[in-house]
């Protein structure tokens, strides 16, 4: 009886921690394929923000690098973080101050107005978490 019940915990146990792993992984990531940047921002497709989190851009390394200027805004268009800059080749965390459940894009721009369009690739995602 007792070892019933231990494989019955022990199953339980197993189920609830299988179910918390998939919703912690609940977070959506868009990807940058072959992403056209210019000095003025261009938009990225939506995404839902799952959580209060901070958002993350991860960029691909290129020659030469480069600085992207980025911002998360709401379907409206309007800006839900401040205007943060990630080198090509690394990964950033930044604060915003957008809602969970509501769908969010992505806007890049080259660092400076005199600089010519540019493919990046990478992810981003407006969760963290």
């Amino acid at each position: 009886m007792i070892k019933r019940k231990i494989s019955l915990f022990l199953l339980l146990a197993s189920i609830f921690a299988t179910t918390n792993s998939v919703f912690a992984g609940a977070r959506q990531i868009g990807q940058l394929s072959n992403f056209r940047i210019t000095p003025s921002f261009t938009g990225t497709g939506y995404l839902q923000k799952m959580n209060d989190s901070y958002y993350v851009v991860n960029l691909d390394s290129k020659n030469p690098q480069i600085r992207v200027k980025h911002y998360l805004a709401n379907s409206q268009g309007v800006k839900r973080s401040d205007i943060d800059m990630t080198w090509t080749g690394q990964r950033g965390v930044y604060t915003n101050f957008a809602k969970s459940n509501y769908i969010y894009n992505l806007n890049l721009a080259r660092e400076n107005f005199w600089d010519k369009g540019f493919f990046i690739d990478g992810s981003w995602s407006p969760d963290s978490k």
